[in-house]
């Protein structure tokens, strides 16, 4: 068995998307026979090195694929397509993949909850109901990262199959966190969808502002708040803003960094949220994070997307103190290692695979009988 991924981008920006595509395939491999691909547009940047194979396809036209799929001696029978995000070729491709008699999954990765429907909003309307619904209803089934994005993808797509696989991490060494102030820590891109700019906000109006036993810093790539954040912090002494960090320095970051803050307007699953857990941080997310399951297991502080409420919040961290945090590391940490590391995650992958390859092959004999 292979499983094809299929992505529209590889930079570092898009991480969130083409790791969930990769941080299974060693795991797929050693424990169930499973072989992973991942299709790459061409000219995109390559991904790093893993248990994988890393194929550039010669163009985004559908008139490629007739050789792609000679050059990769793909097989129906055996071979699962996976599409990650939508908008882009990969929907276009698993649409006339399925028509060639290919079981396609559908990973939305969010861009079809609601917040994100409403930006750009009459054109992804009309594109939507015109193209991509149409396609995505040939979807052998539309897979959900997150419980929220699983019940809003079940409204949109009430005859389809919807499947809940959350995305996951490798469990890393227990981190010890240095004692000297309390960082809080937004590591994503500096989008307004993040809600960077409100927590910025928040932070020089909150208890924290100015106190040298805190900081707030700000990590990731800008997408147009970074001029605002600039715009404020002559009102703070304690707020650092990185730029974007990657590979070791972003690992050397979360280390000795104490809370992960991301008071998203949107996301489909935030994998960010569960390294910042597997790096000992805690949480403050918004409910729009689409991982209710860590706020209803006490593993998460609230911090909506409101300037008054991230306040009420950052002042609240005043009464934490680093024993409680190491303790309710070790609680969430443990929480993660249950539900969201990577052989969890490869299993619930591998039984998905193997029922619809199972499914695939006795419809394919049924019909074969029909005939005789």
């Amino acid at each position: 068995m292979r499983v094809i991924n299929i992505i529209d981008r590889a930079d570092q920006v898009n991480f969130g998307i083409w790791n969930a595509a990769i941080f299974t395939a060693a795991c797929l491999e050693d424990s169930y026979n499973i072989s992973s691909e991942v299709w790459l547009p061409p000219g995109a940047p390559s991904l790093p090195e893993g248990r994988y194979f890393q194929y550039e396809i010669p163009s985004v036209s559908l008139s490629a694929i007739p050789s792609v799929l000679n050059e990769r001696n793909l097989n129906s029978k055996t071979d699962i397509i996976v599409t990650h995000g939508c908008w882009q070729y990969p929907t276009i491709w698993g649409n006339q993949l399925s028509k060639q008699g290919y079981i396609w999954i559908v990973l939305p990765q969010g861009m079809l909850e609601p917040w994100s429907m409403q930006q750009k909003k009459w054109k992804k309307f009309i594109y939507f109901h015109l193209r991509e619904k149409i396609m995505l209803h040939r979807a052998t089934i539309i897979r959900a990262v997150g419980r929220p994005e699983r019940d809003n993808l079940r409204r949109l797509f009430p005859e389809q199959q919807v499947m809940l696989i959350p995305n996951g991490v490798d469990l890393i060494e227990a981190v010890e966190k240095p004692r000297g102030k309390f960082s809080v820590l937004f590591l994503s891109r500096l989008h307004h969808k993040k809600g960077v700019i409100l927590l910025v906000q928040a932070w020089v109006k909150s208890l924290l502002n100015n106190q040298p036993n805190y900081e707030l810093v700000i990590a990731g790539p800008d997408e147009g708040e970074q001029e605002k954040i600039l715009a404020v912090l002559n009102q703070s002494t304690n707020i650092r803003l990185l730029g974007p960090v990657y590979g070791a320095e972003k690992e050397e970051l979360l280390k000795r960094c104490h809370f992960f803050a991301l008071p998203s307007f949107s996301e489909g699953f935030p994998t960010a949220v569960l390294e910042g857990i597997n790096y000992g941080l805690k949480p403050l997310i918004s409910k729009n994070c689409n991982f209710p399951e860590l706020s209803e297991a006490g593993h998460a502080v609230a911090l909506e997307p409101d300037v008054h409420q991230i306040i009420y919040t950052l002042n609240q961290l005043t009464h934490f103190n680093f024993d409680d945090l190491e303790k309710q590391a070790i609680q969430a940490r443990l929480f993660l290692s249950q539900h969201y590391t990577t052989p969890v995650i490869a299993a619930n992958q591998h039984e998905l695979y193997q029922q619809l390859i199972d499914e695939h092959i006795s419809r394919a004999q049924a019909v074969a009988a029909m005939r005789y």
